[in-house]
């Protein structure tokens, strides 16, 4: 992610991070999540739309001081309480500041994958599946500051988005 960083603060448990606004997160190389509805459109216009599916979360990283604790809740079927992704770019006047910010609860890790090791260097892919999660994206005006928000909050369990 080129020009935006990207951190993850998971309950319990410490990352590398020395950056001074993210201290002992885990530093997050990218991202991805998303959701899914079917939809049914029949002859004369009849149609209509299934309720959403909302995948996982999943990260590339490399691996850290997180990386066994991970993999131990993992194995255990254990979950973290609680969780944030904090996402930043370039913010001119302002600074850098956070204008994607998830809050993620009651969190399973659904995948740990180790890679890499030509160059030194191990990459993990990590997936998480959060019960529960709220988005809020902050539009940036030209100078960095933030100039209005939308959010969205999704309950996986209810299967219900507001």
């Amino acid at each position: 992610m080129a020009g935006v960083d990207a951190f993850l603060k998971l309950d319990g448990i410490k990352g590398e991070s020395t950056d001074k606004s993210h201290k002992d997160e885990i530093e997050i190389l990218s991202f991805s999540w998303g959701c899914h509805s079917s939809t049914s459109i029949g002859q004369g216009g009849g149609g209509g739309v299934g309720k959403a599916t909302f995948s996982d979360f999943t990260f590339q990283k490399k691996v850290d001081i997180s990386s066994p604790k991970l993999a131990l809740i993992a194995a255990r079927g254990d979950h973290i309480r609680s969780a944030k992704i904090s996402v930043r770019k370039a913010g001119g006047a302002a600074g850098q500041v956070d204008y994607q910010v998830y809050d993620l609860e009651k969190i399973y890790v659904t995948g740990v994958q180790i890679s890499g090791g030509d160059g030194g260097v191990f990459y993990e892919t990590l997936t998480l599946s959060p019960t529960k999660f709220k988005w809020e994206y902050k539009q940036q005006g030209d100078d960095g500051s933030l100039t209005g928000n939308m959010a969205v909050t999704v309950d996986r369990a209810a299967n219900t988005a507001q």
